[in-house]
């Protein structure tokens, strides 16, 4: 009797849905299981809201972070509706703008996603795609979680230190808080595109006896054409919903 190949455990059993400190541990320590995992339908549909998950809660503790500073900010940062406002309404502007954008620009590119993809050489369907798509972001907001640390450290030193309205303070302050704080999102997504070059180079080695005259898989050219539809996308959301909030 020939033994059928068995589906990698979640959580050491086949059937379970992976917890959140789990899923890190497959995004960050484990990759070549997760791929495994990512690459059959089962496994991927239980690991996609383990992915929105950790890609959510990074970027929620991101802006409670970020709220938490520009409550205590006394300068004048020049960003009406945000600075000067309770914690909790500041947080949640931040991760509705955040959180709506990116996901927006990740739903929203799909299609095109897939065309590059088709275009790249990669025979893949749609589910993987997405599934890749969210695993790299997942990957990203774990990296932004490792950062806040160092944000909060940092904004809260100068909060502390200019503790009074001064052309110093703000200049100072919005340097960090402002242009440093709300690019940071964007900073630790530039993990994202290493996630998807090591995803699509798996993909290509499994595709590597091709038919004469085939296109061969440039997972390179797939992340970046990736990354600039996404680059564009998302920053253009983050501002329109802001704007929409907080006017």
């Amino acid at each position: 009797m020939t033994a059928t190949p068995s589906t990698p455990a979640l959580d050491g059993r086949p059937d379970a849905t992976p917890s959140a400190v789990s899923t890190v541990t497959l995004l960050l320590r484990d990759r070549e299981r997760c791929d495994a995992l990512c690459a059959q339908p089962d496994a991927a549909a239980r690991l996609l809201p383990r992915f929105i998950g950790v890609s959510a809660l990074g970027i929620g503790a991101w802006a409670g972070v970020q709220g938490l500073l520009f409550s205590l900010c006394v300068n004048d940062l020049a960003v009406p509706g945000l600075t000067g406002e309770p914690l909790w309404f500041t947080a949640g502007v931040l991760f509705l703008a955040y959180e709506g954008a990116l996901m927006g620009a990740q739903v929203a590119g799909l299609p095109t996603f897939s065309f590059y993809g088709l275009m790249a050489g990669f025979r893949t369907h749609s589910g993987r795609i997405a599934t890749e798509s969210l695993r790299a972001r997942a990957t990203a907001a774990v990296v932004l979680m490792g950062l806040l640390p160092v944000h909060l450290a940092v904004g809260l030193g100068l909060v502390l230190f200019f503790d009074e309205p001064s052309t110093a303070g703000s200049m100072w302050q919005g340097l960090v808080l402002l242009g440093g704080g709300m690019a940071l999102p964007f900073v630790a997504g530039l993990a994202a595109p290493g996630s998807l070059v090591r995803a699509f180079r798996g993909l290509a080695r499994d595709a590597a006896e091709r038919p004469d005259g085939e296109r061969r898989p440039m997972p390179v050219l797939l992340a970046v054409a990736w990354s600039a539809v996404f680059t564009v996308m998302a920053p253009l959301g983050v501002w329109r919903i802001l704007q929409l909030l907080v006017g």
